[in-house]
């Protein structure tokens, strides 16, 4: 028994079709990396940090578990309060001296964490991934002019509009976890 192959032939429209596509995919990327660049490597950043965070309690100091519960109490404490005052009480508590925990910019990292995971996420779209990094940009820009005290963040931030509507608490905490990474990472 004999087998006969025969090759089959492509149509000629749906090659130049693949081909063109193809040569679309440079355009695509480079498209595609101009977002990358506003928030792609605030997120590496920041899942290394998470990464951190991510430790299972048995691998935590008994400092660092203390800490962890005391920020967790806060964060369910302030959960009913409206977002004004939600926002001040932290920023009353961070700015305090007399408080006996002082919040570390991982503190408050976690802080936001516990706050997103504590709020009913309600659907968020930002219009363009440059609008959200303008707003990281500009609570990093009230950080440095509030003498390089997170307070001044959490005091204006629901005061903050995005077009004409006021960032969620979830949406604002994301943002403030954005923007404490990179104060960590790149002014600390």
């Amino acid at each position: 028994m004999t087998r006969v192959m025969t090759e089959s032939r492509k149509d000629p429209v749906q090659e130049r079709k693949q081909k063109n596509n193809f040569n679309k995919l440079p355009r695509l990327f480079a498209g595609t990396g101009m977002i990358t660049a506003a928030l792609g490597w605030s997120e590496k950043l920041y899942a290394s940090i998470c990464s951190t965070f991510a430790k299972k309690d048995e691998f935590l100091s008994l400092e660092e578990q203390q800490r962890k519960k005391k920020i967790s109490e806060l964060a369910r404490e302030w959960h009913s309060k409206p977002d004004e005052l939600f926002w001040n009480d932290l920023a009353n508590y961070v700015s305090d001296q007399n408080n006996k925990t002082d919040l570390t910019i991982h503190d408050q990292i976690r802080f936001m964490n516990f706050t997103i995971e504590l709020v009913p996420e309600e659907v968020w779209i930002w219009d363009k991934a440059k609008h959200k990094a303008d707003m990281v940009a500009r609570f990093i820009q009230l950080y440095k002019d509030g003498g390089m005290r997170t307070e001044a963040m959490y005091r204006c931030v629901s005061l903050e509009k995005y077009g004409d509507k006021t960032m969620p608490r979830h949406v604002a905490a994301d943002v403030l976890r954005y923007a404490l990474t990179e104060i960590l990472i790149l002014i600390e």
